[in-house]
């Protein structure tokens, strides 16, 4: 299946699991990590480390926006026997263990005086990491993909150096730190999941069409930067996340910022899907009922202020792909611990979805934090690519 889509993911077969450690290890085990309260609503901050620990079961201290801590576990129902270290193992074959694990008994009295919350995390971008190595979007997404085509390359290097903390790198992608994954095979020996590369004279062209989009499109890009008049370096980091999800967690429905379409794989486990149209009956429902969550008796249950029959139920098991179309609104349950690799791009047909849902945030004021960075400058790029690519081609071939 993943030869068929051209998508590239870790081994995850029955001898090499890979894991929340995994993602831990290749990330950093310090690398601070903002993971979402089900119940509370709330953002935890805390590194890897921590949070590997946390999905085992153990208890781990975690801090809030307001910079206060405390110590939590996750919910009981949800938590698994602790693997025992390598020592506990020693001693057990020795005959100085109990057989039940000493360790258990320990982590089990930390958890004592820890309080339970779910915690969720579905935030963890992982570009410019050795991760974005060994995880690729399916190809069709790859051809698509605004970002990838349209985003100035120029600027886009200079944000994998800004992230990197290197100046005036040069090479390919192990100097950006985003070495582009080795395609042309899995890591469960698939051939053949990517097209032939493009030869020099195709990327020079590319190189040619970047450079005008960008000519075209800084001065309206400009215009709508919000830095002082001047473009940012940067470029939106929204194509790579990782979302490590226990037993039970549950996400609200929403819509993806920008109203991007997304792609889901799930590694390990399982998810639940529910799905809406984003009709602007559905998105005027969607805003009335964000703005009275605050409010005393919330603002009940979405689907009941739907039309009839809006609402689908879709599953993704272990190892299946979903794409979310543009814009759809949708909630999501984890009835089994997951993993799951993911990400947000943008393309010309869902172009009209994309700028009626940004219209949408402006108008029922949601949190900048919350909105897709350099929204209205992708548009622009887009723009001013599809206006390269028009007077590049021979009018007899306009569409």
């Amino acid at each position: 299946a993943r030869r068929a889509i051209g998508i590239a993911m870790p081994t995850n077969d029955d001898k090499s699991k890979f894991g929340v450690d995994d993602v831990a290890a290749a990330l950093g085990p310090d690398t601070e990590v903002t993971a979402l309260g089900v119940r509370e609503e709330s953002e935890l901050s805390l590194p890897l480390r921590d949070w590997a620990a946390y999905y085992r079961g153990e208890a781990v201290t975690v801090t809030h926006r307001n910079r206060a801590t405390r110590r939590i576990v996750r919910p009981r129902r949800g938590r698994k026997r602790r693997k025992q270290t390598k020592a506990e193992e020693e001693k057990e074959e020795d005959g100085d263990g109990d057989g039940d694990g000493d360790g258990d008994a320990e982590v089990e009295a930390d958890a004592a005086d820890a309080t339970e919350v779910l915690l969720n995390l579905v935030s963890l971008e992982y570009s410019c990491t050795p991760l974005s190595r060994r995880v690729a979007a399916p190809a069709l997404v790859r051809e698509l993909d605004w970002i990838d085509h349209a985003w100035p390359t120029i600027l886009k290097r200079q944000g994998h150096e800004a992230a990197l903390g290197l100046e005036g790198a040069e090479g390919g992608g192990d100097a950006l730190g985003q070495a582009k994954p080795d395609l042309s095979r899995s890591e469960e020996g698939e051939d053949g999941i990517m097209a032939a590369a493009a030869t020099p004279e195709e990327e020079g062209e590319k190189e040619n069409l970047n450079a005008a989009a960008t000519r075209n499109a800084t001065r309206n890009a400009a215009a709508a930067d919000n830095a002082k008049g001047r473009f940012s370096t940067h470029y939106p980091r929204v194509q790579n996340y990782c979302l490590m999800s226990p037993q039970h967690s549950y996400t609200d429905f929403h819509v993806d910022f920008g109203g991007t379409a997304v792609w889901y794989h799930v590694l390990r486990g399982r998810k639940t899907f529910f799905m809406a149209p984003p009709t602007d009956a559905n998105l005027r429902a969607l805003g009335a009922w964000s703005n009275a969550l605050g409010l005393e008796g919330g603002g009940g249950f979405l689907p009941h202020s739907l039309p009839p029959r809006s609402v689908v139920k879709f599953d993704v098991r272990e190892g299946e792909t979903l794409l979310l179309p543009s814009g759809w609104l949708h909630a999501v349950y984890t009835p089994v611990d997951s993993l799951v690799f993911g990400g947000n791009f943008f393309f010309d047909a869902a172009a009209d979805v994309q700028l009626r849902v940004g219209d949408w945030e402006e108008a029922f004021d949601v949190p900048r934090r919350l909105r897709c960075p350099f929204f209205p400058h992708i548009h622009w790029y887009a723009r001013a690519l599809n206006l390269s690519l028009r007077a590049c081609t021979p009018c007899w071939r306009r569409t």
